[in-house]
């Protein structure tokens, strides 16, 4: 859309700026100022990029000289972020930012070039916002910035007939709420955009340096860094109200074509008119209609035609100004005289509502088709040489070592003719266009013999056949030209048979696509270029070994042609995969390492298994290592393949390229491409989780955390040691001595302390204090006591005498048959309260047994020594230990520790029995004094 269309909004917005040009006589660049005065338009400075299929023109800026600049920038633009402990620099901006600027303007100028004509090392030497955010404020000012803008396109297409070449330009305008421009920014593309479409909503995400955008691109409809929202709904059917607008220049009057000769070239009914051969090329179904309008005069200069959009924005508003309402046009012509400067012989935009478009070979019919032919949405009409043979082997959807012939195809008006002869679009363009129903486009994907009816012929029947070609997004049409009406001077070699075009569908929402190719089913020697012979005669076939199709004439008229299509869907075949890689650049410090993300699509025919891919990764300069895993993809699939790199120790600040290549067990999948890795960057600081401790005596140990910073503002993973120790001797607690990320401390007093731990990475280092208060009351650690206790009763009972009573002798004994089972009662009331530390029952043995004797719990102490016998005496708990008697005079130590924990501060008995018939018997505290038995307890 023009800059100027939304003037139908006001009149007198439209005679102020008319009233301003007249004052002065402008050149272009008043004029642009005089315009973005009065209506607050930004200037657009127009961007230039090849078509994919145009060689890519050799960059005037050596590459590596930018990197060294961007290194020097890194360097002496730096903010020191050397930072004291609460975060604040230590140093001033003002160091060495003099000798920044000026590395940084020159370094600016040669990014601007790199922009227009190598893209790609654009973004591999851009600097992110990690490192532009740590530039002094005046080197900042000098380099890119990430951007990210909604806005819609507008998409130039420029014409060098002549010499046969063409280019694109792009830019997207961003709009306010009243649908006024705001802001134009100049698009550009490391990797082909597809074929877009001018009014297309875009969001675009890349980097800005003044007015250009560069963005990373490549893949279907959503590229990387610009992502589709929606298209505008062309319409090349039906009525095309066409405005053109003549003008000439004060410094050149020269009227190139009188108003009566434009309206006869493109509204008469004069068989040479765009009316009729629009009307017959489509089936009737386009109507060219419209006005002559000027000549206006711009208060500009034609010495350049770098101004011609603004041109045409002021051509508009003369217009609006006398009265022409722009909105009842949908394509809009601007012609004028030029002094034989201009790049091109006609630009016009691809698609939008309006289109533009502006000629310059002013009388030449066939120009006029074909700039319109564009504004309808379609490309050119180019020609395929693959040497001596019509096809070569497909690498990335398209023939690999082919050579697309710009403006090759001599039977389509949107390629080279003679331009006295406006021939009809190829039959992938009127599919495009829609000149050609879907009934009237046969697919066929398997072994078929089919007709095709001549292309000109206004009826119903099928005028194409489509041929998928595996994997690869591309087709295969074959048509029949007759030669009658506009095609009556087609070559006989073009007429003789059906011809074979190449074409590829990108654009979902409006299915643009790119330019057609016509094969050469007649080729000659290689190099040859002639393709007026090109189509297939009777027993002539095509084939495409490779991709298993073929195409064989049987026979054909001038109405009709029956050819034979095989498809071999048997065979595998391996194309190139498709491969982009995701961030394209990352910041890191010295040793960091980073990971980047290679998506790969396997694009091989379905019959293949799956292929190993992996990739490896090398620099030429500095001391990087790569790392990845292989990883199995099938046909169809797509992965990733993360990508490790890692810098040394020793690269210094500066931009590097590592270049990654993508390889399987099979040659055809092999593919290179590069990241840059930007090292920049050190330690700056250390932090510390908990910044303080607060705690107690008896809580649980702290755990502190210490996290490495860089001057990127991103926690240091790897590489660095950590040193941990107490500001002062005055401890009040312990730390583990670790050099690691992790400490723990441990109160053990109470007061205040503090610890320090002191990060070193690289040389650099940086230390973090902590303080520490420990609360609580430090109490004593009591004395460690003995106690040593004799039973205060003990005897034994039998069951071979039930009612004897056995507590006044001076032994107790144990057997199973008869059953004996013997008793000690202790007195543990002084231990009230206590901790028991340590709790041993010593008893002495006076007769041994080999039987197997067990201390137990016994539920009641109230029995007497004097008293018990067999019959009341009390019953047995859980047992406690078990024991040997299996020596005489041998002293039995038995830890009753547990038991006496529980018992402590009360009367407690224990009971001994024995598993076997062999008595044993143990001195009782009837015995003499080293005999008898006794309970040595620890307790605090």
């Amino acid at each position: 859309m023009s800059d100027y269309f939304n003037l139908n909004n006001g009149v007198e917005e439209a005679k102020g700026i008319i009233a301003k040009l007249k004052k002065v006589k402008f050149n272009k660049k008043l004029l642009i100022l005089i315009i973005l005065v009065v209506i607050g338009i930004p200037t657009t400075v127009i961007l230039s990029q090849q078509k994919q299929v145009v060689e890519k023109q050799a960059s005037i800026v050596n590459p590596s000289t930018v990197s060294e600049l961007s290194s020097l920038v890194m360097t002496k633009g730096k903010l020191d972020l050397r930072v004291d402990k609460a975060g604040k620099s230590t140093t001033s901006e003002g160091r060495q930012v003099g000798v920044a600027v000026t590395k940084a303007k020159e370094r600016k100028e040669k990014m601007l070039k790199l922009a227009e004509e190598n893209p790609e090392e654009f973004l591999l030497n851009a600097l992110p916002s990690q490192v532009t955010k740590n530039l002094s404020l005046q080197v900042r000012d000098q380099v890119e910035k990430e951007v990210d803008i909604k806005g819609k396109l507008v998409v130039i297409h420029y014409d060098d007939i002549k010499n046969k070449k063409d280019k694109f330009e792009y830019r997207v305008q961003v709009f306010d709420n009243n649908q006024k421009m705001v802001k134009s920014y100049d698009l550009y593309s490391a990797k082909p955009l597809r074929y877009l479409q001018t009014g297309t909503e875009v969001s675009v995400k890349g980097y800005g340096l003044d007015n250009k955008v560069v963005i990373q691109g490549g893949g279907e409809v959503d590229t990387t860094g610009l992502h589709v929202y929606d298209s505008p709904k062309q319409n090349p059917l039906g009525p095309q109200k066409v405005l053109a607008i003549l003008f000439n220049f004060d410094d050149d009057l020269r009227k190139p074509i009188s108003k009566d000769e434009a309206r006869k070239i493109l509204f008469s009914d004069d068989a040479q008119s765009i009316k009729s051969y629009y009307k017959t090329n489509s089936y009737d179904k386009v109507q060219v209609e419209g006005d002559v309008v000027g000549y206006y005069t711009l208060p500009s200069s034609n010495e350049s035609c770098d101004g011609s959009y603004v041109w045409g924005t002021a051509a508009q508003a003369i217009a609006y100004d006398r009265g022409i309402k722009l909105s009842d046009y949908n394509r809009i012509l601007y012609i004028f005289p030029t002094k034989g400067n201009c790049w091109a012989s006609a630009w016009a935009t691809i698609g939008g509502v309006p289109s533009e478009a502006w000629m310059t070979e002013v009388k030449t019919v066939g120009i006029y088709a074909h700039e319109l032919g564009h504004n309808f949405g379609s490309a050119h009409a180019n020609s395929l040489s693959c040497g001596d043979k019509p096809i070569g082997e497909f690498e990335y959807g398209y023939p690999n070592g082919c050579t697309s012939n710009e403006y090759g195809d001599p039977a389509d008006v949107m390629g080279y003719t003679p331009w006295e002869h406006m021939f009809h679009f190829n039959a992938p363009h009127k599919e495009e266009t829609n000149y050609l129903a879907d009934s009237q486009i046969l697919t066929v994907d398997t072994d078929s013999t089919v007709t095709v009816n001549a292309l000109e012929n206004v009826d119903s029947s099928v005028k194409a056949i489509r041929v998928p070609i595996s994997e690869s997004g591309s087709y295969y049409y074959i048509s029949l030209r007759k030669a009658i009406d506009y095609d009556q001077n087609l070559p006989t070699g073009i007429t003789d048979g059906v011809g074979i075009h190449l074409w590829r569908r990108y654009n979902q929402f409006n299915n643009s696509s790119g330019s057609t190719q016509l094969i050469d089913n007649t080729t000659e020697a290689e190099g040859s270029v002639d393709f007026r012979n090109s189509s297939l005669t009777d027993g002539k076939s095509f084939i495409d070994t490779q991709n298993g199709i073929s195409v064989k004439q049987i026979s054909h008229d001038q109405d009709k042609a029956t050819v034979e299509i095989k498809i071999d869907k048997s065979v595998c075949r391996h194309l190139s995969p498709d491969l982009s890689v995701s961030p394209l650049s990352q910041v890191g410090i010295q040793g960091e390492e980073l990971a980047y993300d290679f998506t790969v699509k396997n694009n091989d025919s379905p019959n293949c298994g799956a292929s190993d891919f992996s990739v490896n990764g090398y620099a030429a300069v500095g001391g990087f290592q790569t790392s990845s895993p292989a990883m199995s993809i099938g046909p169809g699939e797509t992965k990733i393949i993360q990508v490790k790199i890692k810098s040394s120790n020793n690269d210094p600040i500066g931009v590097y390229k590592v270049t990654g290549e993508l390889r399987s067990q099979y040659p055809r999948h092999s593919r290179d491409t590069q990241v840059a890795y930007i090292v920049f960057g050190s330690l700056a600081y250390v932090v510390a989780n908990p910044d303080r401790i607060d705690t107690s005596l008896g809580s649980e140990p702290s755990i502190i955390l210490a996290t490495a910073m860089d001057t990127n503002y991103k926690r240091i993973l790897g590489g660095v040691n950590y040193e941990w120790k107490f500001i002062s001797d005055d401890q009040v607690g312990t730390i583990e001595n670790v050099n690691t990320s992790t400490n723990k401390f441990t109160p053990n007093r109470p007061g205040n302390g503090g610890i320090t731990v002191k990060a070193t990475f690289n040389n650099y280092s940086s230390s973090f204090e902590i303080p520490v208060n420990v609360s609580g009351t430090l109490t004593p650690t009591p004395t460690k006591k003995t106690l040593k206790l004799e039973p205060t009763a003990d005897a034994f009972v039998g069951k071979d005498k039930p009612s004897a009573n056995h507590g006044s002798l001076n032994y107790f004994q144990t057997d199973s048959t008869p059953s004996t089972i013997s008793y000690l009662k202790f007195d543990l009331s002084s231990l009230a309260g206590k901790k028991i530390l340590k709790a041993i029952l010593r008893i002495k043995v006076s007769d041994s047994s080999d039987a197997t004797q067990s201390l137990n719990e016994v539920s009641s102490s109230s029995w007497t020594e004097s008293r018990i016998n067999f019959k009341n005496k009390p019953s047995f708990g859980n047992k406690i230990v078990s024991f040997k008697a299996n020596k005489a005079n041998k002293i039995v130590m038995l830890d009753i520790e547990k038991i006496v924990n529980l018992k402590k501060g009360r009367v407690f008995t224990l009971g001994i029995d024995s598993a076997g018939s062999n008595t044993a018997k143990f001195y009782s505290r009837e015995s003499a004094l080293s005999n008898r038995p006794q309970l040595v307890i620890e307790y605090q």
